[in-house]
């Protein structure tokens, strides 16, 4: 059997494929619409994902911000309870020691939660309220001693002007004990306003939920 024999009686066909129609709209979708609806698919799933990042960095942010501003309270609550407890002319030194161990908890955990706040100015305020406890201790001794002294001239000097000038003369001292413990506290309170300022500076969310 010749080769023009086998292709004359064989039962499958040889069909060139149709050639391009450029002007039917059916050879566009069939062409381009696989492409064109995975690209659609693609870029759902990236503004779902970017949506999803943008969520949980929001959440993480709103965590972060209440765990900071828990810190935050405590600290303007020592803060607070130091200025209106007229420390410096009740001498009441205990007053500031108990506000400042209360508040230990929230200084050791700043540095993990600010960035901008490190131990060393922790320490730093500690150094300071050790030095305001030696000074508290000593102005208060002296302003005890200073009084009995008064009490007992009082009884045993007469003249009135002596016991004026001595008088005077305590007052005038017990300024100058006050001024000291003023100064040391005032750099206590120095120290505690600039960690409260950079912890404000962090203290900022965005407004948009997205």
């Amino acid at each position: 059997m010749s080769v023009y024999d086998l292709f004359e009686h064989t039962q499958f066909l040889i069909v060139p494929p149709a050639p391009d129609n450029w002007n039917d709209p059916c050879f566009y979708i069939k062409t381009f619409g696989p492409g064109i609806i995975a690209a659609c698919i693609a870029g759902m799933a990236l503004v779902v994902a970017l949506t999803q990042r943008k969520i949980a960095a929001n959440k993480y942010n709103l965590d972060l911000f209440d765990k900071r501003y828990e810190i935050y309270n405590e600290i303007i609550k020592l803060r607070r309870k130091v200025i209106t407890g007229d420390i410096v002319l009740s001498s009441n030194f205990k007053l500031l020691v108990s506000s400042h161990d209360e508040a230990i908890t929230y200084f050791d955990k700043m540095p993990l939660l600010f960035e901008n706040i490190n131990k060393k100015m922790y320490y730093d305020l500690c150094k300071e309220l050790l030095e305001c406890e030696y000074i508290f201790r000593e102005t208060s001794s002296v302003d005890f001693v200073k009084s009995s002294i008064i009490i007992q001239d009082q009884k045993t000097v007469k003249d009135d002007i002596e016991l004026k000038r001595l008088k005077d003369e305590y007052n005038q001292e017990k300024i100058v004990r006050f001024n000291e413990r003023n100064t040391c506290l005032q750099k206590y309170m120095k120290k505690l306003d600039h960690m409260i300022d950079l912890m404000e500076e962090k203290l900022v969310i965005s407004h948009k939920p997205y």
